[in-house]
């Protein structure tokens, strides 16, 4: 297809990791999250640097949650994350050491040396930017390399809550964007990119103009296929959308296939036990993992520049005509952690894309800036989870965590109306009413039904779960007793408000506003 003019390729990076601070280190925990920032965030920020530094900008749309956001500032998980990375080498060194032993001594010590160099270039990456995270984010939006979605605060799933508790995350989720990135954010990334009819409504009241929704969505309120490559306008709202396009997405990623499967690509689920580094490759699909050969980044390079082909490939046939679009969404750890290739691949598909005559990449808040949205739709319920629907998050296994959820709505809203009568609260009633509702807002995360959903960690997510919902119903209880005139001994609350202390700044003041506006 030859356009008067290249139609456009939206790329959204969703850049998300549930609160892990002060909660556990391995498997899941700190170590999740180390995991995320050096595999995956240092080497796409990197990727985004060297196109910046081509001049190249308007490229990628980034979701960035504000509970990534406010932990990827925490001066504590900064120190561990450096300390994590000089682990990491260490037992690289341990693995050449050990490599004797084997009879593929060779191999070993030659897949040791790399994965050193790989985490020596991320520590040299990380103290290049001066240990920080969040200033690199915030110097690409700035530059206009990346647009910035942002989101409630601590990525709960909405379409399962009431109106009151989208709008309070919402605006409490852009005020700590806005804090930590110095812009506020016109477009938010919907959580799971799930949808109900009606949350338009209260995303566009918070000064939201632009979201993602996935394909089927789409598909089912148009029946037009083209209707994935075009804007739309949700409901009666001013809130406008973009679709996934699910073949093109799958194309990278999906539950059954994808790039990351071939056979040169490093083997994400095999690891050598003592050192926890993984050092074979794919080999095949069909390879059992006691079969698998040892990773060759030499034959890794030959599959990228096949694979970017191939991609580039299926957007150029994707598109008919110059005010198309074309919409792929994928968490930002596939590039990296889930497929160790993943950012190389990303940072040859900018090159080739950017000088394209037929489909050029921008960002979502760029091309409907540009574009008309074609009309308006109403779409179903629905997320990107399996059978898009809700049935992940809400089941059997999680009802208790909605009981639970719904209960603590009331003891918020009873909480907030109590403080507001009270004529002088004081101090210690503030510091409840705000830790009270971040407890809450924690206990909301998508992430701990989503695990009990898909049988993953299911302890972990439970205590998480019961952790914040429990410390929610203490703060909530000596505020009762605090309001009415009673002194409480609450030297515990300054030790949660250390461990669970997402949105720092918020005051009992911005609590009242953002569930009583």
């Amino acid at each position: 297809m030859q356009t008067l003019k290249p139609a456009s390729f939206v790329l959204v990076l969703h850049t998300h990791m549930p609160y892990l601070k002060c909660a556990g280190r391995w498997p899941v925990g700190e170590d999740w999250l180390f995991q995320a920032w050096g595999d995956s965030y240092l080497p796409v920020l990197d990727v985004l640097d060297r196109q910046a530094s081509r001049g190249r900008h308007d490229l990628v749309t980034v979701g960035l949650t504000p509970v990534l956001l406010h932990q990827m500032a925490d001066p504590g998980l900064l120190d561990r994350f450096h300390r994590w990375i000089g682990h990491a080498m260490l037992r690289c060194e341990v693995l050449a050491a050990n490599a004797p032993q084997w009879s593929d001594t060779d191999k070993r010590r030659d897949v040791a040396s790399f994965l050193w160099r790989h985490y020596q270039t991320v520590l040299d990456s990380f103290e290049a930017r001066d240990r920080q995270l969040v200033p690199s984010f915030r110097a690409l939006a700035h530059s206009g390399t990346i647009e910035v979605l942002g989101g409630p605060l601590t990525h709960p799933y909405l379409p399962l809550h009431n109106d009151q508790t989208v709008r309070a995350q919402l605006e409490l989720g852009l005020d700590e964007t806005e804090r930590q990135i110095g812009i506020r954010p016109t477009g938010a990334w919907l959580p799971e990119c799930a949808y109900r009819p009606g949350l338009e409504n209260v995303i566009e009241a918070s000064g939201i103009d632009h979201v993602m929704l996935d394909g089927p969505s789409i598909l089912q309120a148009s029946e037009d296929s083209s209707a994935l490559h075009r804007g739309w306008t949700l409901g009666s709202s001013t809130v406008a959308t973009l679709a996934r396009d699910l073949e093109v997405a799958y194309r990278v990623w999906s539950p059954t296939g994808g790039y990351p499967g071939a056979g040169a690509y490093r083997e994400f689920h095999k690891w050598e036990w003592e050192t926890g580094h993984k050092l074979w490759r794919v080999t095949s699909r069909s390879t059992q993992m006691d079969d698998k050969a040892f990773y060759d980044p030499t034959l890794a390079d030959a599959q990228i520049d096949s694979d970017v082909t191939d991609f580039h490939r299926l957007l150029r046939n994707s598109v008919m005509c110059d005010d198309d679009v074309v919409v792929a969404c994928y968490d930002t750890e596939l590039f990296g952690h889930w497929w160790s290739e993943g950012p190389a691949w990303l940072d040859e598909l900018f090159d080739a894309l950017v000088v394209d005559d037929v489909i050029r990449p921008c960002t979502m808040a760029s091309y409907l800036r540009s574009k008309s949205t074609s009309g308006r739709l109403s779409p179903p319920a629905g997320s990107w989870g399996l059978r898009k629907d809700f049935s992940i998050w809400d089941n059997d296994e999680t009802r208790s965590m909605w009981n639970e959820l719904e209960e603590l709505d009331r003891r918020l809203d009873k909480a907030i109306g109590a403080y507001a009568a009270t004529q002088r609260p004081g101090e210690i009633a503030d510091r409840l009413l705000v830790q009270g509702a971040r407890e809450l807002m924690l206990a909301q995360c998508s992430d701990w039904p989503f695990k009990i959903g898909h049988g993953k960690y299911i302890d972990y997510a439970h205590e998480r779960f019961d952790t914040h919902a429990a410390a929610a119903h203490h703060c909530f209880d000596a505020l009762e007793t605090t309001l009415a005139g009673s002194h409480n001994r609450i030297e515990w609350l300054t030790d949660l408000e250390a461990d669970h202390d997402v949105a720092t700044e918020m005051t009992a003041g911005d609590v009242v506003a953002a569930w009583r506006p």
